[in-house]
């Protein structure tokens, strides 16, 4: 493994490690996807993680649909549809980004939704019925 990562970075990643696969595990992922999550994804170099959100978004494009989660290279060119699970008292996990540092996916999302509020909005009448 190269030295890109500080050791305070490989800690954290480390000491969420568990709660990182419980997450995957009762969010409803796929095995295979939470294996690499764990064993590639979290461990990626900036440059090599981002160029990988970048082929999530683009595949999500294609498809005309989100994954809402990191599928693994297989799922990623299959498409896999998986129906992403709620957290356990419907609280949110963080330990993807926490761990990843990957916030690139999670504000693409949040931006497709805006956008999809944002043409709500313009199709909608206004109050005055104009």
């Amino acid at each position: 493994m190269d030295n890109y990562l500080s050791n305070e970075d490989i800690l954290t990643r480390l000491k969420h490690l568990h709660s990182t696969i419980e997450c995957g595990i009762h969010s409803g992922y796929p095995p295979c996807c939470i294996k690499f999550y764990i064993t590639q994804k979290i461990w990626m170099p900036e440059e090599q993680n981002s160029e990988y959100i970048k082929k999530i978004i683009k595949r999500s494009n294609d498809l005309g649909k989100s994954f809402g989660y990191i599928p693994c290279p297989a799922c990623l060119e299959s498409g896999n549809d998986v129906k992403v699970l709620p957290c356990p008292n419907n609280i949110p996990c963080e330990h993807g980004d926490e761990n990843a540092g990957s916030y690139l996916i999670r504000n693409f999302m949040l931006s497709q939704q805006l956008l999809g509020l944002k043409n709500e909005l313009h199709s909608s009448p206004s109050p005055d019925g104009k």
